[in-house]
C-alpha cells in the first residue's frame, strides 16, 4: 500500500506544534480507503481535505510538508504530488499544492482553507 519516510513531531505547551515531513514513492489511496472507481478522483481529493482540516487542530500550529512521486485515487494514477501547508491558529494556508493528473494536465493552488457550513471553504488561486 505504502511506504513513508520522513519525520513527525508533536510538541505540547502553550500551544500545540505539529511539524510534518513526509514523502513517499507510492500510495495506493484506494486500497487504503476502499474507494476504486466508486470515487471521482476531484471527489475524494476534497474529501480528504476535509479530513485533513478536522484531523488537525484549529488551536494548533501546523507545518505540513508532503510528497509523493505517484498515488492511486479514483482508480486513476497522480502523480509528482507536493503539499506545503501551515495552520498558526487559523485557517489551513496551503502554501504550495501541486499534482500532475492524467491526460498531461498539471494542477496547483494557494491558498486558505477555512471550514465551512458543509465541507472546507477555499480562498485563493488554481492553475
Amino acid at each position: 500500500m505504502a511506504l513513508v519516510t520522513g519525520s513527525a513531531q508533536v510538541t505540547w505547551g502553550e500551544r500545540t506544534k505539529v511539524d510534518l515531513d513526509w514523502a513517499s514513492r507510492w500510495i495506493d489511496l484506494d486500497a487504503m480507503f476502499g474507494t476504486g472507481k466508486t470515487v471521482v478522483p476531484l471527489e475524494a481529493a476534497r474529501g480528504l481535505f476535509d479530513v485533513l482540516m478536522r484531523q488537525l487542530p484549529a488551536t494548533s500550529d501546523t507545518d505540513i510538508s508532503l510528497a509523493v512521486d505517484q498515488l492511486n485515487l479514483g482508480a486513476d494514477q497522480i502523480s509528482n504530488v507536493r503539499f506545503a501547508a501551515v495552520r498558526a491558529g487559523g485557517p489551513l494556508e496551503v502554501k504550495d499544492f501541486q499534482v500532475d493528473l492524467p491526460g498531461t494536465t498539471h494542477l496547483s493552488l494557494g491558498g486558505k482553507l477555512a471550514p465551512g457550513e458543509t465541507s472546507p471553504k477555499f480562498e485563493g488561486q488554481i492553475g
